[in-house]
């Protein structure tokens, strides 16, 4: 196995600001951290609005700044996503150093996640 995986893992950001992931995702080969994953704990079981991905995705600017070779990022929603106008799609991110970073949205459906294709960029 290639990777090492850390379940609710803490990674601090560029900012010095900790934050909980549910997984890690490291290179067993080198220990960088490569990925990471999170899933909506809304407790009023709604999908997931702007307010949360927004959070997400200023947590993974901040992990992604202090990590240059982080590669990816995964967020899953089993009560689906509301409307989007922030998130909108799965995307790649530049980061400081022009190095990619992949954010992909899934939801659990029938017992199995999917990609989120109404996120997906054509």
């Amino acid at each position: 196995m290639i990777h090492k995986f850390v379940i609710d893992g803490k990674i601090s950001g560029k900012s010095n600001s900790e934050h909980t992931f549910d997984v890690c995702i490291y290179s067993r080969s080198t220990g960088d951290l490569i990925a990471v994953g999170m899933q909506n704990k809304n407790t009023r079981q709604q999908g997931s609005d702007n307010v949360s991905l927004s959070r997400f995705l200023g947590m993974i600017d901040d992990v992604s700044r202090a990590y240059p070779q982080f590669k990816g990022a995964y967020y899953s929603s089993s009560y689906g996503y509301q409307p989007l106008s922030l998130a909108g799609k799965n995307v790649i991110r530049r980061v400081d150093a022009g190095e990619k970073v992949e954010i992909k949205f899934f939801e659990y459906k029938d017992k199995m996640y999917i990609e989120n294709k109404s996120l997906s960029t054509p």
